[in-house]
């Protein structure tokens, strides 16, 4: 079931970016155990495209960095959609943010806050509002100007 769900991504006007290409490792985008829902990490990509490349305060500014975190937090939602997740029925526990950052950025996690604001918004602050660490990175997989990984739990 993902009515509420649905229901509120319309209201905000959110709409899920067409699915990401299969993986070109050996890698599940997420894994069950038991209630918890593991998702491996995710970038600012729009179907095979990356929308957000280089480093927080060099390359990208704040802003683009937030809409990246924006980006990757509808691409979360998607494969939890896609691989058919009652979404009403999921709680978010924990989020690790990686944020490609120029040495001398320290926004990290006002960056972050984009994913969290998102999912916060979506999922209501009682399932949306998870732990969560923002770190700096020096170099990310295919430049990302973000990637984030996330374990949710399923009532």
């Amino acid at each position: 079931m993902h009515d509420r769900i649905d229901a509120r991504m319309r209201e905000l006007g959110l709409e899920l970016p067409p699915p990401l290409p299969a993986p070109r490792s050996r890698m599940r985008r997420l894994q069950f155990h038991e209630r918890l829902i593991y998702l491996s990490g995710n970038g600012p990509f729009r179907g095979p495209e990356l929308i957000y490349a280089g480093k927080l305060g060099a390359d990208l500014t704040l802003e683009q960095g937030i809409e990246a975190a924006r980006l990757t937090a509808l691409n979360l939602i998607g494969v939890l959609r896609g691989e058919g997740v009652a979404l009403d029925r999921i709680t978010w526990v924990k989020a690790l943010g990686m944020v490609n950052s120029h040495p001398a950025f320290i926004d990290q996690p006002a960056v972050v806050n984009g994913f969290s604001e998102l999912i916060a918004d979506v999922f209501g602050e009682d399932r949306g509002l998870p732990a969560r660490s923002a770190c700096g990175m020096a170099s990310m997989p295919w430049d990302m100007a973000i990637e984030i990984e996330a374990i949710v739990a399923v009532d």
